[in-house]
């Protein structure tokens, strides 16, 4: 059966979420990086396993697209879309799950994991959390990726454009995600050339 993970300070979600877009990008998202900006309980490390449930931080604990996106206008939308990737049985189940009564929650969490009364609480608290910091919208055509596709720049590229006789140039800045794999570059850039470019 599914495992969400949950934390056991659902009340300081909001305040996690306020913090990674008001702080620097950090290496690694652990404890040592919990308590310098200032979630100093032991408590507060069970967000961590939430960040990594939905996939703002990878299995290294190393941010990821979806991160900084958030950091971005969209943060909401970025926020939303992540939980439907990581709540999937939920909103495949229902429709707008997170307006869901905390007794219907209890009872979808509970025959889906299998998990204890006390568990499931913590599940269902750290669900609606999350649900409260997002921004969902009843039908949306937005993916995450599309959402970071928004969010991401590129450095300094000018795009010509011609208009009425008058040049006009748009600078366009990209965040290129942090990887080892030479293939991701050129497939950005050759999305550049294509959709932009040429």
């Amino acid at each position: 059966m599914p495992v969400h993970p949950y934390t056991t300070v659902p009340g300081r979600i909001k305040s996690l979420m306020e913090k990674i877009r008001s702080v620097g990008v950090p290496e690694r998202a652990n404890r040592n990086w919990l308590m310098l900006i200032g979630f100093k309980s032991s408590n507060d490390r069970t967000m961590l396993s939430m960040l990594k449930f939905i996939e703002f931080v990878n299995a290294g604990g190393q941010p990821t697209d979806a991160w900084r996106a958030y950091r971005g206008p969209n943060h909401g939308e970025v926020l939303a879309e992540a939980l439907r990737q990581a709540y999937k049985g939920i909103f495949e189940t229902f429709e707008e799950p997170w307006k869901l009564t905390t007794n219907e929650l209890r009872d979808y969490f509970a025959v889906e994991t299998g998990a204890a009364e006390g568990t499931v609480s913590k599940m269902v608290d750290t669900f609606k959390s999350l649900c409260s910091v997002a921004e969902f919208r009843q039908s949306t055509a937005s993916t995450l990726p599309s959402l970071i596709a928004e969010h991401t720049r590129t450095n300094g590229l000018q795009i010509p454009v011609q208009q009425q006789g008058k040049s006009v140039n748009i600078n366009i800045n990209v965040e290129l995600p942090i990887t080892d794999d030479e293939e991701v570059y050129r497939k950005i850039f050759k999305a550049l050339k294509d959709y932009l470019i040429d």
